[in-house]
């Protein structure tokens, strides 16, 4: 209940956000017209709520194209033909998790592309530990939606 409260509440924080949005909007179509191809980015989650969340949140900004898939092996065969530039994936995920995904990614692919791991697990393994495991970092749950996509602009 208090799960399905906070993402309606971050839909709606979104939503409004949508409707809302001018201040600085100049700048940031300037900054746009200078950017070629929009930055692909596959995110990786078997939560459909938090799919969604993390879809409507990028899905906001012109310079991102955003695919989903709900679990590792449906992620490694849109990454072989898709050719993400960033891969966000869940940590947890049944049948093939994260880190998991992630070397299979690096080694049947051989996919260089940044890795940014999203978990709920808040604190409890250091952001070195991911980088250890071949990522560029980590996002944890519940993350801000008004401020997800500079994070991931971050790992860019």
């Amino acid at each position: 209940m208090l799960n399905e409260f906070l993402n309606a509440m971050m839909l709606a924080e979104l939503l409004f956000d949508r409707t809302a949005t001018s201040i600085g909007s100049r700048s940031l179509a300037l900054r746009r017209e200078h950017q070629a191809t929009p930055t692909r980015i596959l995110h990786v989650d078997d939560e459909p709520d938090i799919r969604e969340i993390v879809e409507l949140s990028l899905g906001q900004e012109s310079d991102f194209v955003i695919r989903s898939c709900g679990c590792g092996a449906e992620a490694l065969a849109v990454a072989a033909d898709w050719k993400p530039d960033l891969l966000l994936l869940d940590l947890m995920m049944p049948h093939m998790g994260g880190v998991t995904t992630l070397a299979r990614l690096r080694t049947d692919i051989k996919s260089r592309m940044p890795v940014v791991f999203m978990t709920a697990f808040c604190k409890v393994q250091e952001p070195d530990y991911f980088r250890s495991l071949g990522a560029a970092g980590v996002i944890y749950k519940p993350f801000e939606v008004m401020t997800l996509a500079a994070s991931v602009r971050s790992y860019l």
